[in-house]
């Protein structure tokens, strides 16, 4: 039996709150549920820091309490190195609820980046990119 699932759900729209409610309930006590960020953020030219919808996200998956696992926040294919002010900006302003934030970023330029690129994450983690892959995965954990 598996005991984590990717809620690609949570991509197309925020779950109500009954939702979110009844899978708390109906799952043993270690499972963990890993949501997708709302395309509604992770493709704003924002990130969604200019509205509500975050911390509507946030607060709803709250109900998950313990058995929340890692958000995936996936970015569109344009979104370029030359984003990651912005990438810094919303990491800086990510509400902290300790919730790690898995990013990947699949713009065809992390490809083909060499060692020394790297990132520093508002927390002082730093990432490096698989240079044999076209995604990035850049894992959070939020402090």
């Amino acid at each position: 039996q598996f005991n984590t699932i990717e809620l690609n759900t949570t991509y197309y729209r925020i779950p109500r709150t009954d939702t979110l409610q009844n899978w708390y309930q109906s799952t043993p006590d270690h499972f963990k549920f890993c949501p997708k960020m709302p395309k509604s953020i992770s493709h704003s030219q924002d990130l969604g820091m200019h509205n509500d919808t975050l911390r509507t996200f946030l607060n709803r998956l709250a109900i998950l309490k313990e058995k929340m696992g890692v958000i995936f926040m996936q970015f569109p294919p344009y979104f370029s190195i030359n984003s990651f002010p912005l990438l810094e900006l919303f990491l800086r302003s990510f509400p902290s609820q300790n919730m790690p934030l898995a990013i990947e970023l699949r713009h065809n330029r992390f490809g083909q980046i060499d060692d020394s690129f790297r990132f520093r994450s508002p927390s002082g983690d730093r990432f490096v990119p698989d240079v044999h892959h076209v995604r990035l995965i850049l894992v959070v954990q939020m402090r």
